[in-house]
């Protein structure tokens, strides 16, 4: 082990770097400008700590940097266990490659055979979705489930059912045909997982274990951690560095539940490059089989997705939950792979791509400058882009936050001047595009030919749904005026609707309007929402986060004794 420390002697931090092999093992870029780049991100304060992991023909590296929480002097490094998110998801692919290549299954069988006939699984043109079509994202399924209420909006997952699941299939309407156009979907590829598990009769990470890590010698990919995996389990964080909850899945495990280290991921890296001899070669090299075109530099095959660029063609997937983010890719012509892991929700693609290939830009950050309160509030709002999908700007703490209700992902807009700013969640750089007489016009992206990307909106008509996503993005802003504001234009749309009255009632206790809020309650106790979800367990639950986020306890606890709760 080297260690490189800081010229500074006040800033005490290590650079840890573990070389397995000499410096002339790798081309891609040089170890001095990897080991900046990692230094930068977390100092940066993009993560407070990553390690990323290079292999080939001809050996590999670890590079560490950072803490794995921020209460101890553990140090980042190839052992170190996280989340690791959607990269799940390309060993739910690999585990469906397995069972097709020894006949156990077929890519093109329809899913209604494997499930229960109560479930009534979604058509439209007399064509069914098959586990291929889960397998590419192009089934129809849209990206997120539209039928949760989580009694813990910290741990989404947490407590979606089989059952859920099974409700959510039979009641979707398809939008388009099957097969027509990808759409990323964390619900198709859970009920991929799902199903896989039925055939094989046994549960998602005995399946992965048994399948793929037990064979591959991957001994620290699970879901479940032991005591001794806890202690190097590193902290997740959000995008301005607090402390996060872990996520727990249930039945959308196959989607982003399992956990892993920068060694085992490694490893992995090897057998999808046939840098090592196994049994699973037959059904890696079925994944690698391109599918489908996303657009003219992006394919899909089986769970992975590939970049076909620079003259190379490079495999790849990322994952984002609960506090961390991960990036896993390779160049299977020239066998080289990279595997980057952070402690944080904000983006390290970009220096994933960067190693593996420089003409990827690599987003270093500029200097933050402070804009006064009178200015970052008049780029509070709603923005539109051209496929119809939004972005809305949020006031919060004398910050402004950028935000995706679709995608269900926010970071904090850093600054760089009064108008040009960057997310460490989309860390290239933009603008907020102002015209000659002061009016905010939309989003602009920074560079050569910038162009605009998002148009400022004084009005929307959104489905209920989107109403009630904004008002939760105002909520967590404290933006109450706004809250109230989506969640009447949603009631207008469906004036029934039992989340909508649930989240106006929650913004009435927030400003202390507790009259309108027991006239709601009243009105709709003993009733279940959708999810069987009953308003009672609801109203404890608003009442216990309303009271973390610090508001007065005692007329709260009158308006529960009012409700005989």
């Amino acid at each position: 082990m080297i260690e490189f420390s800081e010229s500074n002697k006040a800033v005490k931090k290590t650079l840890i770097i573990l070389l397995i092999t000499s410096v002339s093992a790798f081309s891609q870029l040089p170890l001095d400008s990897i080991k900046f780049i990692i230094k930068r991100a977390v100092e940066n304060k993009r993560c407070p700590g990553m390690v990323v992991g290079i292999i080939n023909e001809k050996g590999k590296q670890v590079f560490g940097y950072g803490k794995i929480n921020g209460n101890n002097t553990q140090q980042a490094d190839e052992n170190t266990l996280y989340d690791i998110g959607s990269v799940t998801k390309i060993f739910t692919s690999l585990v469906l490659a397995d069972m097709v290549s020894k006949g156990e299954l077929n890519l093109n069988d329809p899913i209604s055979k494997f499930l229960p006939k109560s479930v009534k699984v979604p058509i439209r043109n007399g064509r069914e979705i098959t586990l291929l079509d889960l397998a590419t994202h192009t089934s129809g399924l849209p990206r997120q489930i539209d039928n949760s209420k989580p009694k813990d909006l910290n741990n989404p997952y947490a407590d979606y059912t089989t059952e859920k699941l099974y409700d959510f299939l039979s009641h979707y309407t398809l939008t388009r045909d099957i097969g027509s156009k990808y759409e990323y979907s964390n619900i198709g590829v859970g009920l991929l997982g799902h199903i896989l598990t039925l055939v094989a009769g046994k549960d998602y990470e005995t399946l992965v274990i048994k399948r793929i890590c037990e064979p591959l010698k991957m001994n620290s990919t699970l879901i479940t951690l032991t005591l001794e995996l806890r202690k190097r389990f590193a902290t997740g964080h959000d995008a301005d560095g607090n402390v996060v909850k872990n996520w727990d899945f249930s039945a959308l495990a196959p989607c982003g539940a399992l956990r892993s280290t920068l060694s085992d991921l490694l490893t992995y890296a090897e057998a999808n490059m046939g840098l090592m001899k196994t049994n699973l070669e037959p059904a890696i090299k079925l994944t690698h089989h391109i599918r489908d075109s996303i657009n003219p530099e992006l394919y899909m095959g089986l769970g992975w997705h590939i970049w076909k660029k620079f003259g190379k063609q490079i495999y790849w997937h990322d994952g984002n939950v609960g506090g961390y983010y991960a990036y896993f890719g390779f160049d299977l012509k020239h066998k080289t792979a990279v595997v980057v892991l952070s402690n944080s929700d904000n983006r390290i693609d970009d220096i994933a791509l960067h190693i593996l290939d420089r003409r990827f830009p690599v987003n270093h950050l500029e200097k933050i400058v402070s804009v006064p309160d009178s200015v970052l509030k008049k780029y509070a709002g709603i923005y539109k882009k051209d496929d119809g999908t939004i972005r809305v700007i949020a006031m919060k703490d004398s910050n402004l936050w950028f935000k995706s209700p679709s995608q269900g992902i926010s970071g904090k807009m850093h600054f760089t001047s009064n108008i040009d700013y960057f997310t460490y969640l989309f860390p290239n750089e933009h603008s907020i595009y102002v015209d000659n007489l002061g009016k905010v016009i939309g989003l602009m992206s920074k560079g050569k030919g910038g162009s605009l990307f998002a148009k400022r909106v004084d009005s929307l008509d959104l489905s209920f749904d989107g109403y009630n996503g904004l008002a939760w993005d105002a909520l967590e802003a404290k933006d109450y005026n706004s809250a109230l504001l989506y969640l009447q234009r949603g009631l207008k749309k469906d004036s029934s609707n039992l989340f909508l009255l649930g989240n106006l009632a929650h913004t009435y206790l927030f400003t202390g309007n507790y009259t309108k809020a027991i006239e709601i309650y009243k009105k709709h106790l003993g009733q279940n929402l959708n999810n069987n979800f009953s308003w009672e367990e609801m109203i404890k639950s608003d009442f216990t986060t309303l009271k973390a986020d610090g508001l007065p306890i005692e007329p709260m606890d009158k308006v529960l004794k009012e409700l005989n709760l």
